[in-house]
């Protein structure tokens, strides 16, 4: 398991009467224009990756990754804590940065 996500459970009441959301069109087109911003990020890259290739941002390899992407100071010593209190592995440190800039791709 790469990513686990807690989520509190909640009564059938609170799920009957919560706002209503996202349709399926528009978290589709969030998507899309993730994956658009995505792919003109990643320019050149793709010409030398193999064919298929998605240009998600799990499709990079670490320089890759690292050679896009950059954190803020502050941004770094927090996740810098965090991978240290929870143990994280190097797999799953790296995993929470490439979630963090889907997420920030979405949310564009």
């Amino acid at each position: 398991i790469d990513l686990a996500v807690g989520v509190a459970s909640s009564s059938v009441d609170s799920l009957a009467s919560a706002p209503v959301g996202e349709s399926t069109a528009q978290v589709r087109e969030r998507v899309l224009d993730a994956r658009q911003r995505s792919s003109q990020r990643f320019g050149n890259l793709r010409a030398e990756r193999r064919e298929g290739w998605t240009n998600a941002n799990v499709e990079l390899g670490r320089n890759e990754f690292d050679s896009l992407f950059s954190i803020t100071a502050t941004a770094r010593k927090l996740w810098l804590e965090l991978v240290r209190k929870r143990a994280l592995s190097s797999r799953s440190a790296q995993r929470m940065l490439r979630v963090a800039r889907t997420i920030a791709d979405l949310g564009n």
